[in-house]
This record gives structure tokens, C-alpha cells and sequence, in this order.
């Protein structure tokens, strides 16, 4: 953990923006990267976008949480704790049920 503040990563006159997690909002960083996705012996690449937000700012049942970004709505894949105070909290778009009622 560092003893620097980490507000300063996520502070939105910076890196930041505010997005919603369960209705909630929390300040994060959006990052749209593509990172190569090593299993099984293949690397593939992910695109899925995730959030980089402060340990004291994950939600305790994120897991399960919608997430709202620039408008869309995700679901959470996984919560990775960096053991530096961050997080990183990869997402995917929510798929919607087209078919009739």
C-alpha cells in the first residue's frame, strides 16, 4: 500500500470520471485498453473494458453489481486487488434478451 493519497489517480480534473455501481457513484478510471489474455497456452487479445478504482471505494457484492459507464451498462467478470490501495474491476457488456415476452 502506498502512504501517498490515491485520490489524485482518480480525480476527475485528471484520469478520472464518475460512473455508477449499483447506483452508486464512485470515481474511477475507464480504461478501454486491449491486454493479451494468456490461457491454456494461447494469448488472446481482451478488449473487455475495466475500472481502476480506490480498495475503500469497491463496493462489497460487486461482483453481482451493474455497472454504468459512459452511458453503458456492464456486468463485473472480476475484481482484482493490486495490493497497492487500487483495483481493478474488468467488465462486460451486459447482454440484453431480444426475445419476445
Amino acid at each position: 500500500m502506498f502512504n501517498e493519497p490515491l485520490d489524485v489517480f482518480t480525480d476527475i480534473s485528471g484520469f478520472g470520471e464518475i460512473v455508477l455501481i449499483d447506483g452508486v457513484e464512485i470515481r474511477a478510471i475507464f480504461d478501454r485498453e486491449s491486454a493479451p489474455d494468456t490461457a491454456f497456452g494461447l494469448t488472446l487479445g481482451n478488449a473487455d473494458p475495466q475500472l481502476i478504482v480506490k480498495d475503500s471505494d469497491v463496493p462489497s457484492d460487486t461482483v453481482n453489481a451493474v455497472v454504468v459507464a459512459r452511458g453503458v451498462a456492464y456486468s463485473v467478470a472480476s475484481v482484482s486487488f493490486d495490493g497497492t490501495g487500487m483495483s481493478v474491476i474488468q467488465l462486460k457488456v451486459q447482454k440484453h434478451d431480444s426475445r419476445p415476452y
